[in-house]
Formats: structure tokens, C-alpha cells, sequence
């Protein structure tokens, strides 16, 4: 990415607080999330809403294997008290919370509505 070469910020926020890797992520760009993460992008950094590149990233099983081998924070909550377990769940990504449970998502965290994951499996007819 010629832009990294020539100066451009990979931890820059946008007026929401998203960094390009979070958005990477949430497009689910392995590979420009890779090559952010080598030039120094922060994988821990959410946005305004607590965001993180995890949570962003349910929708792939393989962005998420990445992100955690690379020291995502598993539990890391939202401004909704949610984790990346939370939305997989609702998004009917059972392989993705069978990954973050491997490594570590805590099952029994609550979101604001006081909702664990059965209860939000449970919600959602997962």
C-alpha cells in the first residue's frame, strides 16, 4: 500500500474513532489487515462506541484466528456492554463463537441489557 510508504497514519481516526485496520476488519480484508498490523496499526483501539477490530471481524472465522493470534483482546466489551462472542452470536456465527470460546471469550460476560451468551443464543433462536 503505496499510502503506508508515503506517510499515511495506520492508527489515523476517523470522526467515529474507526482506524483503518477497524475498518479492514470490518470488511473483512485479511490481507490490508495484515499488512496494517506489520506497519504498527492497533488491533486494541475501538472507536468512539468501543468498536474493536475483533468485534468487527465475527463474520470471518480466519480474520478472527488472526486477530487473536495476534493479541486481540477476547473479552474486550462495547459501549453496549457486548464482546465479539455477543455478536457472533446474534449473527449466527457458530464457528466464529466456537473460536473465540477456544480461545478464551467469556461466556458468562453480561451486555448492558444483563444478557450472557445462552441468554443471547437464546433470543436470537441460535
Amino acid at each position: 500500500m503505496c499510502l503506508v510508504k508515503y506517510g499515511a497514519d495506520v492508527n489515523a481516526v476517523s470522526d467515529t474513532g474507526s482506524t483503518p485496520v477497524r475498518s479492514a476488519c470490518f470488511m473483512t480484508h485479511l490481507d490490508i489487515v495484515s499488512y496494517l498490523v506489520e506497519n504498527g496499526a492497533d488491533i486494541q483501539r475501538g472507536n468512539y462506541n468501543g468498536g474493536t477490530c475483533l468485534i468487527n471481524s465475527v463474520q470471518s472465522v480466519q480474520l478472527c484466528l488472526y486477530l487473536l493470534q495476534h493479541g486481540a483482546a477476547v473479552n474486550a466489551k462495547d459501549i453496549q456492554n457486548k464482546t465479539a462472542l455477543h455478536y457472533a452470536i446474534q449473527e449466527y456465527r457458530f464457528e466464529t463463537s466456537k473460536v473465540l470460546l477456544d480461545h478464551g471469550a467469556d461466556p458468562h460476560a453480561r451486555s448492558g441489557c444483563n444478557d450472557d451468551a445462552l441468554q443471547t443464543a437464546c433470543l436470537k433462536g441460535a
